[in-house]
């Protein structure tokens, strides 16, 4: 996956809602090029990114805080099966 030159994500909490519509803008064009993207995907937008990108087929690494899965959540079980 390095070698694909990933993209790390990362949001505030608050942000205007024009950064907003950005980022969901970047999140589908990530998508469909397939791009290696990396992220704690912790704050609101960092995880409507993530649903985005979850209907995708690049790679992701997911770096939660710890504390914040007890389980792996049930929207991660296909992409960790088709070894994304």
């Amino acid at each position: 996956m390095l070698d694909r030159r990933p993209l790390a994500i990362f949001y505030s909490a608050r942000c205007p809602g024009g950064l907003i519509i950005q980022a969901s803008d970047l999140a589908h064009a990530l998508r469909d090029r397939g791009a290696a993207v990396s992220g704690g995907f912790h704050t609101p937008v960092e995880r409507a990114c993530l649903e985005i990108l979850l209907t995708g087929a690049g790679p992701l690494i997911v770096c939660p805080a710890r504390g914040m899965y007890k389980s792996v959540p049930a929207e991660f079980s296909k992409p960790l099966t088709d070894v994304r």
